[in-house]
């Protein structure tokens, strides 16, 4: 999928200013067209998504997920997202129990998809 994505990525000229709008920069198309180029490539599989007629590319280290149409590699939009901190999410029992007193940086982000319970409990129940 990502290298498809790649291969056939189109732009519009009105997308340029979108893309300009929603992020708050004023970057050219060549910035633009690098930007998402670089995200896509460095973006794991598993952080796309086809839903429907559009694939939605959640790219965390630039915090923007991209939308492009699925049949003609056209982008329509790229969204900032924010990333949950920590702090703010709600945790289950068992992770908060396995955390005990740990200070978390209050900008510590946490990455739903990533965290690894098992690597907790290896960590806690195998010393």
């Amino acid at each position: 999928m990502k290298t498809n994505i790649l291969n056939n990525i189109c732009y519009t000229q009105l997308v340029y200013k979108r893309i300009n709008k929603k992020l708050g920069t004023n970057y050219c198309e060549k910035q633009i067209e690098k930007l998402l180029y670089d995200a896509i490539e460095q973006t794991d599989e598993e952080f796309f998504e086809k839903i429907g007629k559009n694939f939605y590319i959640s790219n965390r280290e630039n915090k923007i997920r991209i939308t492009i149409n699925s049949n003609t590699f056209r982008v329509i939009t790229v969204d900032k997202i924010k990333i949950p901190r920590l702090d703010d999410m709600e945790l289950s029992p068992i992770v908060k129990s396995l955390m005990g007193s740990a200070k978390v940086p209050k900008d510590f982000d946490f990455d739903y998809k990533k965290f690894k319970i098992k690597r907790l409990e290896e960590k806690y129940y195998n010393h």
